[in-house]
């Protein structure tokens, strides 16, 4: 239970900082989409620097090592209390839907986001090749979409950060009986 207690408590912390990130990065794609959909492209300096949101991705990287190992020893019934079986379980579970939503988003700017700005836009100092790209549909429905797929894994990040914190108020117990 301590070694538990110990990666999650730190697991904790690391998605608190991936949902931080997440979390400026969509106030950034918010501003870039109202931006876009009320047609101000004069505006170029502002769809520049927010545009570049759309590259740096948060990346929550949970440790699993306790759960495999006590897995894979086939000694998890040395965990006596169903609730914290039950916890601990979700929990790990939902880590993985929160890697998936995160692969989801990656691929996204892999298969889109990049290709676009390549063509559009000089990466050193993200000036734009062609000023008239930001009029451009297909970047409106970029931005739509890089937002709604982040809107996604923001909530992936609030689910398991939920459940993250009640295991550990449990295991918190747990370490100081």
């Amino acid at each position: 239970m301590k070694s538990f207690f110990e990666e999650n408590r730190d697991n904790e912390s690391s998605l608190s900082l991936a949902l931080e990130f997440a979390l400026k990065t969509k106030n950034d794609i918010d501003s870039l989409k109202q931006i876009l959909l009320s047609k101000k492209y004069e505006d170029n300096e502002r769809i520049k620097n927010l545009s570049a949101s759309m590259m740096a991705l948060s990346n929550f990287q949970p440790s699993l090592v306790t759960m495999e190992n006590i897995t894979a020893s086939g000694d998890f019934e040395l965990i006596s209390g169903f609730e914290y079986r039950e916890k601990l379980i979700d929990t790990y579970n939902s880590y993985q839907t929160t890697s998936q939503f995160e692969d989801i988003l990656s691929e996204y700017v892999n298969q889109y986001v990049t290709p676009f700005f390549f063509e559009n836009i000089r990466f050193s100092d993200f000036t734009f090749l062609q000023n008239d790209f930001i009029k451009n549909p297909e970047f409106e429905n970029i931005v739509i979409g890089y937002d709604a797929l982040l809107a996604q894994k923001l909530k992936g990040y609030e689910v398991t950060l939920e459940k993250l914190k009640r295991l550990n108020e449990l295991l918190t117990i747990a370490n100081t009986k």
